[in-house]
This record gives structure tokens, C-alpha cells and sequence, in this order.
């Protein structure tokens, strides 16, 4: 156990400069999401590692083997998370500030597990009117894709026996096996 804190801690490191100074006049560490209406089928909860809503500003800390793997400006501009933590973070701005408009910079901040103690960040900036308009078009969308799909029976979804062993294997192998 020690040696995976010293691990953990060791990874932390290498993103200290990107973090912002301990006491700052609007930091929310851990901001709690439970976004219920907005046209949604079921409520998106979860929590928020890091957003400043007067600044409009949202981090979220990513782990990764390889900086390969960081999500570009572009790419998080579309991105589902990108999108509903903005929201987020535009409705806190109105509750405890009282301004919803301008636009917000959503930044991940990525720390290397392999190799040496690195970091980098990823930031893109999307305007409140956009945000509201990809909300309304990707979350909306693909939260009632996802409210359908819990309604599907496990005797309904197609098999494909081609990734039973990707990512280390499935866990439903033995399901399936028994439903032939």
C-alpha cells in the first residue's frame, strides 16, 4: 500500500503548476453535478474535480500512460464531459455570482503513470450560447440513447465473440456461454 501512495504521490507532482493556488477566491474542489430537466431522460450526477465559476473555468484530472492519448482542443470542444461540467459551471456562475453568460475554458490536466513524473494540459474554450446548443444536441441525445438501452435484455444484444478477451477479458463470458 505505501508504495502505491508513494506512486500516486509521485504522479501528482508532476502537475502542481497547473494547479491553482490553494485558497482562490472561487474554487469549488469536488463541485457536485446532479443535473436533473434540461430535457434529459434520467439525471447526470457525478462530481466535478475542479471548476472556478467566476473565472468560468472547468479542470479535470486525467491519468495516461502516453501524452498520445490527450484529447486535442477540437476534440474536447464536442466532448460530452466538456460540455455538461461547462453547463455546470454556467449555472453555478448564475447562482452564486449572478452571470450565466461568457464563455468557458474547460481544461484537462493529464499526469504520466508511466515512466518520468510529466504533465500537460489540454484547454478549450467554448461560448455559453454554444454550450447550451451542444448540450441540448449531444447529452440530451445520448442520455435517452442510454436510458433506451437499459431497457434491452441481455438475450437481445448481439454477440460478438471477437472481443471476449479484449481488455482483459469480459466479465459476461459465462452469461453468454449459457445463453449459447
Amino acid at each position: 500500500v505505501d508504495d502505491l501512495i508513494s506512486r500516486a504521490g509521485g504522479i501528482a507532482l508532476g502537475g502542481l503548476q497547473h494547479l491553482p493556488e490553494p485558497m482562490s477566491d472561487d474554487m469549488i474542489v469536488e463541485a457536485p453535478l446532479n443535473m436533473t430537466g434540461y430535457g434529459l431522460a434520467v439525471p447526470i450526477i457525478g462530481a466535478i474535480d475542479l471548476v472556478r465559476p467566476r473565472r468560468r473555468l472547468v479542470l479535470d484530472h486525467k491519468t495516461t500512460s502516453s501524452f498520445r492519448y490527450m484529447k486535442e482542443p477540437e476534440e474536447l470542444g464536442r466532448d460530452p464531459q466538456a460540455i455538461t461540467y461547462g453547463v455546470k459551471c454556467l449555472e453555478l456562475g448564475a447562482e452564486l455570482h449572478g452571470m450565466d453568460e461568457g464563455p468557458v475554458t474547460f481544461g484537462h490536466v493529464y499526469y504520466l503513470t508511466r515512466g518520468t513524473v510529466a504533465s500537460a494540459t489540454s484547454f478549450v474554450t467554448i461560448s455559453a450560447s454554444n454550450l447550451r446548443a451542444l448540450f441540448d444536441e449531444v447529452m440530451v441525445q445520448s442520455v435517452a440513447g442510454m436510458a433506451a438501452l437499459t431497457q434491452v435484455q441481455v438475450q437481445d444484444v448481439p454477440t460478438n465473440t471477437e472481443a471476449c478477451s479484449d481488455f482483459q477479458g469480459c466479465p459476461f463470458r459465462s452469461r453468454c456461454a449459457a445463453l449459447g
